[in-house]
Parts: structure tokens; C-alpha cells; sequence
């Protein structure tokens, strides 16, 4: 479920970064300011579009991915870590 969700999004972020390229390929709009258009995008639409992606019902599934997802972060930072040094 979240999966078609997460893939639903990075595929409406593609279709914005081709919008995009093809203003400033047909001069709609200058390439000075697709600079600033890029800023708004990384910095305000991204995040948006991340945090309305996880808006979904609680269960103890979604608890139990989200704990193994944190266990495996920790672990592998610990490796790296320890290998590291």
C-alpha cells in the first residue's frame, strides 16, 4: 500500500521536473530563474509531497514495519560505525 503511494509521488515529482526542463527548453522561462523554481521545489514542494505520502491509518503492521525499519537504521549504523574505526 504505501509502496504505490511513495511511487505515485515520484512519479508526480518526474512529471514537475519535466514541466520544468521543458519551460525553460521552449524560453517560457529564462534559465536564471529555474534556479529559484528548483529552491521552492527542493525546499517547500518536496517536503510536502513526502509528508502527504505517509498520511495513512495506524496499525500494528505499520508499527511493526516502522520498528524494524528503525532497528536496521541503528544496526547499520553501528556497523558503519565499527568499521570505520
Amino acid at each position: 500500500m504505501i509502496v504505490t503511494i511513495l511511487v505515485y509521488k515520484i512519479i508526480s515529482l518526474f512529471l514537475i521536473l519535466v514541466a520544468g526542463f521543458g519551460l525553460v527548453r521552449f524560453k517560457v522561462i529564462e534559465a536564471d530563474h529555474s534556479r529559484t523554481l528548483s529552491e521552492i521545489s527542493l525546499y517547500l514542494i518536496c517536503p510536502c509531497v513526502f509528508i502527504s505520502a505517509f498520511q495513512i491509518e495506524y496499525t500494528p503492521a505499520v508499527r511493526d514495519g516502522l520498528l524494524l525499519g528503525l532497528g536496521a537504521a541503528v544496526f547499520i549504523h553501528i556497523l558503519l560505525i565499527s568499521l570505520a574505526f
